[in-house]
């Protein structure tokens, strides 16, 4: 049985979106996170982001928190532009690698490993997991983020989104599966929150009928000043984050 739920092509067209992006505009929407625990370095400590394209977090991980950076992503092109973002943040010796994460040997252990939005495209997220905290050094920091399409962002996903709500597990876009995780891996747990304000909403639609266009654009006011409203919702904020150490 195939674990990936996204397909090479998805990645590649998100790839080809990213090339689009002006990355001198996108901020780190867990820029709070990042401060209150993330530990600094003197450019001596290797941070990892699986799935890494296009460089956004691995750009603040290096100039903002001192780490040596490597990233790792399977799309053809991802190095070329990944390094293209970590330039704009002064970064020029990145190591990037274009491979398969689930078959891919970690040259070494990490004091960071972070991805985002990347677990839940999987079938067996425990495998993808597992290989995260394998690769993290004692005592190193694991940053995991998903997508919460649970409660009303399920039902709207379901009505104007299905396609790419199929391509993610939404088993766990919960607490209670990232609780597990600290516990099977005897993690120190640092920070797990529902987060990226009260309501946002966004999709990948690419072929929305009248219907969905009007109801997407009923909620894109919603969604701006919902985003700007820091409360935690399990129903309705975007994001769940988990900041831990390993023990």
């Amino acid at each position: 049985m195939n674990n990936e739920l996204a397909t090479k092509d998805y990645w590649r067209r998100s790839w080809i979106k990213s090339n689009k992006l002006d990355t001198d505009y996108i901020k780190n929407p867990f820029t709070h996170h990042f401060q209150l625990y993330v530990p600094h370095c003197n450019h001596d400590k290797f941070a990892l982001e699986i799935g890494c394209i296009p460089g956004i977090y691995l750009g603040y991980l290096g100039r903002d928190f001192g780490y040596i950076l490597e990233g790792i992503d399977y799309v053809k092109g991802a190095k070329k532009t990944t390094l293209k973002t970590l330039k704009k943040f002064g970064i020029e010796n990145a190591e990037i690698y274009e491979d398969d994460f689930i078959s891919w040997t970690p040259p070494r252990l990490y004091e960071l490993i972070c991805s985002f939005g990347f677990i839940e495209h999987f079938v067996d997220v425990d495998l993808i997991v597992d290989k995260h905290i394998n690769a993290l050094k004692p005592g190193g920091t694991l940053i995991l983020e998903v997508p919460n399409f649970s409660g009303i962002q399920y039902a709207l996903h379901l009505l104007l989104d299905r396609t790419n709500l199929d391509r993610h597990n939404t088993n766990i876009m919960n607490k209670n599966f990232f609780k597990e995780v600290v516990k099977r891996h005897n993690l120190k747990l640092k920070c797990l929150e529902y987060t990226g304000g009260i309501f946002d909403f966004w999709w990948e639609n690419e072929n929305p009928t009248l219907f969905q266009k009007l109801a997407f654009n009923l909620l894109r006011p919603l969604a701006y000043f919902g985003r700007k409203i820091p409360i935690e919702s399990r129903f309705t904020s975007p994001f769940i984050i988990l900041l831990a150490t390993k023990n």
